[in-house]
């Protein structure tokens, strides 16, 4: 989770980042592409501005753990203000490492 008003990510989500490449290197996502899901709420004024900063903060700690960018694919998503998705819960981004060309699993 992030922060409602947080522009980039903190440092225990960049500890979570780094343990899920360190654990995704001897599995079939080694080297896959990397998707990066990225949430917002409507009725937060500057939302999507706001996620895009996220998004870019996110990227560039992956850029720097030497992810290259060609990998990294980015989803937006904004929650409507009448959706039953609690508010705490609607200000994300999640990453989903996908298997990479020629792995099996």
């Amino acid at each position: 989770m992030i922060d409602r008003g947080a522009e980039s990510i903190s440092n225990k989500n960049r500890l979570g980042i780094a343990n899920l490449l360190i654990d995704s290197r001897s599995t079939f996502a080694n080297n896959g592409p990397i998707v990066v899901y990225a949430y917002t709420d409507e009725t937060q004024p500057g939302g999507v501005t706001l996620t895009r900063k996220r998004v870019a903060s996110a990227i560039g700690y992956l850029h720097a753990l030497g992810v290259s960018v060609e990998r990294i694919n980015v989803e937006y998503h904004v929650w409507p203000k009448d959706s039953d998705v609690p508010t705490a819960e609607r200000y994300q981004l999640l990453l989903e490492l996908l298997p990479g060309e020629g792995s099996r699993g």
